[in-house]
């Protein structure tokens, strides 16, 4: 039998390993990168915010997706305007880019950019690995946004899948057999290049970022603002 001296110690013991743990995970699993190389910001910077890269899906009762361009325009359109806001309230320079649709020679930037964040997303959830490699903007792309006398540019990406009711109900039918049935997920991140020499300063790949908004195609104004706070927790400037 263990005296109550001893079980207060077994106790202690307990909750050093759980916080030691704790501070493991918190380490390794990061969301958020920053470029050691990174440039200092200037006095007053000013940020190009482009068309965020919105896919929105209907996920069919055989869980196939189907991409639905309505819910995407419409999310795209709420997301932006979470996004001015945030910069607006944070007494951050945005310039909007004036359309919600890339112009044809800014999509290979877009692509690019693109797979700079794959890059980096794969790094952080390798425990970094990879991460001290250099992402940056090719100088032809920067040449491209130069129009706009930013310092900066914004690239955020949302990929979400809404389940149909049919899914639903395979969902259900499968939770009674005891087997689990994907409904719904999503993807949201954000990066922000360094126009000045094209390096990727930021990114945030928080996977909760959206997790207290729910059905993002009927969000409003309050949930969007929560969100976009979320993935620009750590913003930079």
């Amino acid at each position: 039998m263990f005296d109550q001296l001893s079980i207060q110690k077994i106790r202690n013991i307990i909750g050093l390993i759980s916080l030691l743990v704790a501070t493991g995970c918190a380490t390794v699993t990061s969301n958020v990168y920053q470029s050691a190389s990174a440039m200092s910001p200037p006095l007053s910077s000013k940020i190009l915010i482009l068309p965020s890269d919105v896919v929105i899906s209907l996920k069919n009762a055989g869980g196939n997706n189907e991409p639905r361009a309505d819910w995407s325009e419409q999310t795209q359109s709420n997301l932006q305007e979470a996004i001015i806001g945030y910069m607006f309230e944070n007494g951050v320079e945005a310039i909007p880019y004036g359309s919600s649709r890339l112009e044809d020679g800014h999509v290979n930037v877009l692509r690019q950019a693109m797979v700079m964040m794959d890059g980096v997303e794969l790094s952080q959830k390798g425990g970094g690995i990879g991460s001290e490699r250099f992402y940056a903007l090719s100088a032809d792309s920067r040449v491209k946004l130069e129009g706009f006398g930013a310092d900066y540019v914004l690239i955020v990406a949302l990929r979400s899948e809404v389940a149909s009711g049919g899914r639903q109900a395979v969902a259900i039918l499968g939770a009674l057999a005891g087997a689990a049935v994907s409904t719904s997920s999503a993807q949201f991140r954000a990066a922000i290049f360094d126009l000045r020499d094209g390096q990727l300063a930021w990114a945030n790949f928080d996977a909760s970022a959206l997790s207290d908004i729910g059905n993002v195609v009927n969000a409003g104004e309050e949930k969007w603002a929560v969100a976009v706070s979320n993935i620009l927790s750590a913003f930079p400037l």
